[in-house]
């Protein structure tokens, strides 16, 4: 059956056909499901959302995963937060992945800081990334990882198939179709 999942507040698209996205936005395969995601937009353009849930692979924040593989992630996690509270999302995201080989390795809370830069106030960015309301909402997504068993980033839902990886687009591609076949072409909003 479907999974129903609680709305996110990182989105990218505008389609009714809703792909749920686990990420932990230092992770390498997240990466390349950034690359695949251009591809999904571009074939289905106006047609699909994808919404983001955090599980950064870090003990820092997320006590489900046994040791930190991107010590980071957590303030990654943190940093996606805080530009969608402040309305820069897509723009901040966009700037985080576009220089993702450059931050990956060194990843800290002065260089998510730093990829804001010319998109919000240094210092407002730096207040809602520590603020409570971040944290709640990063400990929410993890509570729902934690429900629904997440292991691995990415972990992609559509419909009711979930499939850990990234697949290759073809392999995405034809689940969408189906997805779209199945809801009378309607591309209707999965709730």
């Amino acid at each position: 059956g479907s999974t129903t999942l609680p709305d996110s507040a990182l989105t990218l698209g505008e389609g009714g056909l809703t792909i749920s996205v686990f990420t932990d936005f230092l992770c390498g395969a997240c990466y390349q499901f950034y690359a695949v995601e251009k591809d999904l937009f571009a074939r289905y353009r106006g047609r699909i959302r994808v919404a983001y849930y955090h599980y950064p692979l870090d003990r820092a924040c997320n006590p489900n995963v046994g040791s930190s593989r991107y010590p980071g992630s957590c303030a990654a996690s943190r940093a996606m937060i805080a530009a969608s509270r402040m309305g820069i999302f897509r723009e901040y995201f966009l700037a985080h992945f576009g220089s993702f080989e450059r931050i990956k390795r060194a990843f800290s809370p002065d260089v998510a800081i730093a990829a804001a830069a010319g998109l919000a106030d240094a210092e407002e960015f730096t207040e809602t990334m520590n603020s409570r309301e971040t944290e709640e909402s990063l400990a929410r997504d993890l509570e729902l990882a934690r429900r629904l068993g997440i292991r691995a980033t990415p972990t992609i839902i559509i419909g009711g198939r979930r499939l850990e990886g990234v697949p290759p687009a073809e392999i995405l591609f034809g689940i969408i179709d189906r997805e779209f076949r199945s809801d009378g072409g309607a591309g209707a909003k999965r709730r």
